[in-house]
């Protein structure tokens, strides 16, 4: 059964780009690097190199980058994802993700997860009962390969990757504004859709939009913003929860 939660789970979590008792006592602080609250003015000069310069310029920003928040609605498998996270260099992310009427928040930690669902989420895997009782509570989801989907979320390179590495063909667009910030787009010609990258400060990458066949919109702001993680007090095991 444990197995089955940890794949479903990581299929939700993934998609993207979305508490007797055991805890832990991790816990990460990530400061803001000064002046980074507020866009820069100065133009960085991407602008004026080709798409596979500003790509690879837009990843080692972004990669580079402390902390960064992530939010949007993608299509996967034919249903609406709508997530919400955080995601910090090193340690983790914290979020929530909702598709096909499930709702759940989760934090990572390293290779440690944590999934927290309603009765109506965990009635997908479990029993009524065993539903009823992990109703709101933290679970520590075992260590496995089957959590390597949701470990992505927690990793800047694979989060940014899946939007900056894929293999297509892009053009240059039009500079414009979104967000307030000055910016860049670049147009993918084989799945379609529209990167935006800053063209002042950090060219960091700034929203992704869909096209008709491939659906969705990703904002990324707030970078460097700090951002505390630590693990759930109280969470529940696999082996406290009654048998996860």
């Amino acid at each position: 059964m444990t197995r089955r939660i940890l794949t479903t789970a990581a299929t939700l979590l993934a998609a993207g780009a979305v508490g007797a008792c055991g805890s832990s006592s991790s816990h990460t602080t990530v400061a803001a690097t000064p002046g980074t609250a507020t866009a820069p003015t100065s133009d960085n000069g991407i602008a004026s190199r080709s798409p596979a310069e500003i790509l690879r310029a837009a990843l080692r920003a972004a990669t580079s980058a402390k902390t960064v928040h992530v939010a949007g609605q993608v299509v996967s498998h034919g249903s609406p994802l709508v997530f919400d996270l955080r995601v910090v260099a090193d340690p983790g992310s914290i979020g929530e993700l909702a598709t096909q009427g499930l709702r759940v928040k989760f934090v990572a930690l390293g290779p440690v997860m944590y999934l927290n669902g309603g009765e109506h989420f965990w009635r997908k895997f479990l029993s009524q009962t065993l539903a009823q009782r992990l109703n709101g509570r933290w679970v520590q989801v075992p260590s496995t390969a089957h959590v390597a989907g949701i470990a992505r979320l927690a990793n800047l390179r694979a989060l940014f990757g899946e939007f900056l590495l894929r293999r297509a063909t892009f053009v240059k667009g039009p500079t414009g504004t979104v967000h307030g910030q000055q910016v860049l787009a670049i147009h993918s010609l084989t799945r379609g859709g529209t990167l935006y990258i800053a063209t002042t400060g950090e060219p960091y990458p700034i929203e992704v939009r869909g096209s008709p066949k491939h659906p969705g919109l990703v904002v990324f702001d707030q970078y460097n913003r700090p951002i505390s993680l630590q693990a759930p007090p109280g969470a529940l095991t696999a082996s406290s929860s009654g048998g996860i």
